[in-house]
């Protein structure tokens, strides 16, 4: 728990938590712990700071459902979940303060946390997201800190159209893909090549069509014998 992140009366009084998801960590605001929060992208830029924050590769916001619009609004908009009622709905910001439809990782990082905020470790949870609605399952585990969720993302389809620079990379094979929201794909002959190719500093030129959303996703690869 992290209660007042940073010291500063510009700054609303804010009860946190963090988790990650194979790594991929994120600090979450649930409106059960915090009526009446109001954040936004400076927070997460803000917060998420490594250096200067708490540091995080996002800010999750999980606000409990207003209407039944907040299903029907999220089931239309993906390909996974229903009409039946949400328990939660899932804000993301990235830690450049860019918004992101949904993270695999990160709503199981809000699933538990609304779980144990309501004193449970087991069970089934809703959220909707830009993407569609989800269905999670949390199983505790020995260790009280870790518990394992799962989530049905859905079939995999295909993603918005790639930048003239992904020719540039130097792949065996490249391609965009998504799973709710956009991911780029890249298949590398060896670590040395997709060191050199320095993703991180070219994602946005990677990225052409004005679908990828913000134009802020991050671009990973990783090779393995």
């Amino acid at each position: 728990m992290i209660p007042n992140p940073t010291p500063d009366s510009t700054v609303p009084q804010v009860t946190l938590t963090k988790a990650h998801g194979l790594g991929n960590d994120f600090l979450i605001a649930l409106e059960a712990d915090n009526p009446g929060m109001e954040l936004g992208p400076e927070h997460a830029i803000r917060w998420c700071d490594r250096h200067l924050g708490i540091g995080a590769d996002g800010l999750l916001i999980g606000a409990l459902p207003r209407t039944d619009a907040d299903d029907r609004t999220a089931a239309t908009a993906g390909r996974s979940g229903g009409t039946s009622r949400v328990d939660l709905v899932m804000t993301l910001f990235n830690a450049d303060g860019s918004r992101a439809e949904i993270s695999g990782n990160g709503i199981r990082c809000l699933a538990q946390a609304a779980l144990r905020s309501s004193g449970r470790r087991d069970g089934e949870i809703r959220i909707a997201t830009a993407a569609g609605v989800r269905t999670l399952r949390a199983e505790a585990t020995h260790d009280r800190d870790t518990d394992v969720l799962t989530v049905e993302m859905g079939p995999v389809g295909e993603g918005p159209l790639l930048g003239p620079a992904a020719l540039a990379v130097g792949a065996a094979a490249i391609g965009s893909v998504s799973m709710g929201n956009p991911h780029v794909v890249i298949a590398v002959a060896d670590q040395e090549t997709l060191d050199r190719a320095d993703l991180a500093a070219r994602r946005r030129d990677l990225q052409g069509d004005p679908r990828w959303y913000e134009r802020a996703h991050r671009c990973r690869g990783r090779w393995e014998r």
